[in-house]
């Protein structure tokens, strides 16, 4: 199905796509790394009962801001962005399933797991069709070789 819509858009059309996809998610992580730093009484309510049981609770954000904070370097560096784009959409979609009560805030978050996860398909694509075209120049060295 993938390739199929690929077959419509052009390769600047899916570079640029990709690039605002990446550029977005990295705003929405590096806004939340500011604002755990700035206000982490603000995070407070969204983080799981049982994960206070595990790391005291500024750890866990210190942490968590750490994560947020590579997560946004590693969109903006461009770099297999499917990776951060799945482990983005993991997060999202975990925040959610344990703060359900707080859907009606979170419901955003529905829209950044989405976003991970075009940008993942995008980006997989991308270095799927690379590798078969180094299978193909693989093949033709050897049948000249």
């Amino acid at each position: 199905m993938i390739d199929r819509l690929m077959e419509y858009a052009t390769p600047r059309q899916v570079m640029w796509a990709k690039w605002l996809l990446r550029w977005a998610l990295a705003f929405v992580y590096g806004y939340v790394v500011i604002e755990l730093y700035l206000a982490p009484e603000n995070f407070l309510k969204f983080v799981p009962d049982f994960m206070q049981h595990i790391i005291p609770l500024n750890i866990f954000l210190l942490l968590f801001g750490l994560f947020e904070a590579a997560l946004v370097l590693w969109f903006l560096s461009g770099w297999h962005t499917e990776y951060p784009g799945i482990i983005s959409a993991m997060v999202m979609f975990s925040i959610i399933i344990f703060n359900l009560g707080y859907f009606s805030v979170l419901f955003r978050n529905v829209a950044i797991g989405v976003c991970s996860i075009v940008l993942a398909i995008l980006d997989w694509h991308h270095h799927k069709k690379q590798r078969l075209a180094k299978i193909g120049e693989d093949l033709v060295d050897k049948s000249h070789a």
